[in-house]
């Protein structure tokens, strides 16, 4: 009888032991995914707006190429 308590024990304690380590682990790699996201993101958004910038530098060196032509 006593074994046979012990045996159930653990093996309920394992069960909710995995469950709440996969349940931190889920929610950890959830965290680090959102934050290397967000990171990806912001780097985009600059490497965006820099684009914008250069492509408005290259029209303005254009345009005055154009008009020191004539």
């Amino acid at each position: 009888m006593k074994q046979e308590f012990k045996q159930e024990f653990k093996q309920e304690f394992k069960q909710e032991f995995k469950q709440e380590l996969k349940q931190e682990l889920k929610q950890e790699l959830q965290a680090s995914i959102e934050k290397k996201v967000s990171e990806v993101l912001g780097m985009e958004r600059y490497e965006s707006q820099m684009g914008e910038s250069e492509m408005d530098e290259l029209e303005m060196e254009t345009q005055a190429s154009q008009t020191s032509d004539y």
